[in-house]
């Protein structure tokens, strides 16, 4: 166990579903041979990446990857909920969850608290995907908040169908994704902030966040202000933005197309905090295809870290 460094990954890992088990779709199963391949592929990207602590996306199998988290030292797991399947279907997930895995123990594991007063009707926003909020024990920087998240994605939200006009009903969809993860990244700031003032840690909030953070939309989760609270730290940063690394690449591909969607983000502060003298960002990404030829049982996402020593 490296216990002078923490190393904190995150990896969507695009559709982990075990067979004989599908996907949102009856005939989205994996095949021994392509299950196979994407557990070897799982394999190769911890073995390469060494996280110390490392929050997955898109879990349908939680045990499988306990398993294989264990398989790499990752011996500390925890998921926020559990996966949903359909009503008239055990063998078909329609929701996947967030997972943590941890070289060191996960001390506190707690439910994710809504807002209801973000609502006009008072109502709690229910997540997409539910996040994980948890303290982890290191035995160099002693506890450390980690937050893992999956912010609704940008595809159209399933409505009822309100106007003949296919099109219509996408944009309507759209939009209320949109609002969905303001919403959702709305949440889990305030509870960053709420927290923080009430117990200051060492804080990364990792994850799919489905949108570049410095879009207007979410431009409030970083301080952009540049102004530190000598009594609270609750301003975030993207923690890639504390190395100095040049040009961030894209963490993610579409069609051929690249974006930033995968981000871990800091305490402003975390350095001094700390007292590291090192820190490094990287990407593990060599398996994707950034043409338009898919991406096998392999992932779309780019495996993202902040190394700190």
């Amino acid at each position: 166990m490296r216990s002078n460094s923490l190393v904190v990954s995150t990896l969507n890992l695009f559709n982990y579903c075990a067979p004989p088990f599908s996907f949102y779709q009856v005939d989205s199963c994996y095949s021994i041979e392509k299950w196979t391949r994407k557990e070897h592929w799982l394999n190769d990207v911890l073995a390469a990446v060494k996280p110390t602590i490392i929050g997955f996306q898109e879990v349908f199998s939680p045990k499988q990857l306990e398993k294989k988290c264990h398989a790499h030292a990752l011996n500390h797991f925890a998921i926020a909920e559990s996966p949903v399947t359909q009503d008239d279907n055990e063998f078909l997930f329609i929701k996947p969850v967030v997972a943590l895995a941890s070289q060191f123990p996960i001390i506190k594991h707690e439910p994710f608290n809504t807002f209801s007063e973000l609502t006009p009707f008072n109502l709690p926003i229910p997540f997409s995907r539910k996040p994980i909020k948890a303290i982890v024990e290191h035995p160099k920087f002693g506890e450390i908040r980690v937050y893992v998240v999956h912010l609704k994605s940008q595809r159209p939200a399933d409505i009822t169908l309100i106007n003949e006009n296919h099109d219509v009903n996408s944009e309507i969809g759209r939009l209320l994704s949109h609002r969905q993860r303001q919403l959702e990244a709305l949440q889990i700031y305030i509870d960053f902030m709420t927290t923080q003032i009430a117990h200051p840690l060492p804080t990364f909030i990792l994850g799919d966040f489905n949108q570049s953070i410095y879009h207007s939309d979410l431009h409030y989760l970083l301080d952009s202000q540049g102004k530190i609270n000598t009594v609270h730290d609750h301003h975030l940063v993207d923690s890639f933005n504390l190395t100095q690394q040049g040009d961030k690449m894209p963490t993610h591909f579409y069609r051929g197309e690249g974006k930033c969607l995968d981000y871990i983000l800091c305490n402003k502060t975390l350095l001094s905090t700390l007292a590291c003298h090192n820190v490094n960002y990287s990407q593990f990404d060599k398996y994707i295809d950034k043409s338009d030829a898919g991406f096998g049982p392999t992932s779309d996402h780019a495996c993202v870290s902040i190394t700190l020593s």
